[in-house]
């Protein structure tokens, strides 16, 4: 799975967080997986590694979310991971499960490594930390 978090400019506890279920035999980083060859469905679990309650209407690739939506939803302390299944082979497999935290730097901390961290600036375009 890739890890993208950016924080808020004023209040770096906060911020948006995206998740990519990339299938580990996609190799291409320049052309995303096609759905054509897979099919995605996101979940949430209370456990690592037990089998959570699909996400509804959760079926693409990327997940996107912020803390503020983790913490309105109470996903706080739930983890969340995809599966996806390969079209061809009909193989189905998981990405890691991923721990939710309202709190960015807990977050972050819970998760390393993170893809990419970023940080929203003063005008709302994003640079790297």
């Amino acid at each position: 799975m890739i890890k993208y978090a950016i924080k808020l400019h004023e209040n770096h506890k906060q911020g948006h967080l995206i998740f990519h279920a990339v299938p580990e035999e996609h190799t291409n980083e320049h052309i995303p997986p096609s759905y054509d060859d897979y099919s995605w469905q996101w979940y949430l679990t209370n456990e690592k590694g037990v089998l959570g309650r699909p996400i509804d209407e959760h079926v693409y690739e990327s997940y996107i979310t912020s803390t503020e939506q983790i913490e309105y939803e109470k996903y706080d302390g739930m983890y969340l991971y995809a599966e996806y299944l390969n079209k061809h082979t009909q193989e189905r497999k998981r990405t890691e499960f991923v721990r939710l935290s309202s709190d960015m730097d807990e977050m972050i901390n819970l998760n390393v490594p993170f893809d990419k961290l970023s940080i929203y600036d003063e005008k709302g375009a994003i640079i790297n930390e």
